[in-house]
């Protein structure tokens, strides 16, 4: 099975989740919002999910597949 049919879409999605959701934090936050909670949640966990899966996966994924001589 070609996991990269699925996960390309997927791939798309989330960042299209995440990236809603750091614009829908960073505007109740200028609305005058003080729930640091809210930046938590809706601000800094989606920008790590984003540095995980499209940065650090990826360059771990480059990485191993080079052999070792």
């Amino acid at each position: 099975m070609d996991y990269k049919k699925i996960v390309k879409p997927l791939s798309r999605i989330t960042l299209l989740v995440a990236t809603s959701s750091i614009i829908f934090g960073i505007v109740r936050l200028f609305q005058g919002s003080d729930d640091w909670g809210l930046v938590e949640a809706f601000i800094i966990t989606p920008i790590c999910c984003i540095i995980f899966l499209f940065v650090f996966l990826p360059f771990l994924e480059k990485m191993n597949k080079h052999p070792k001589p």
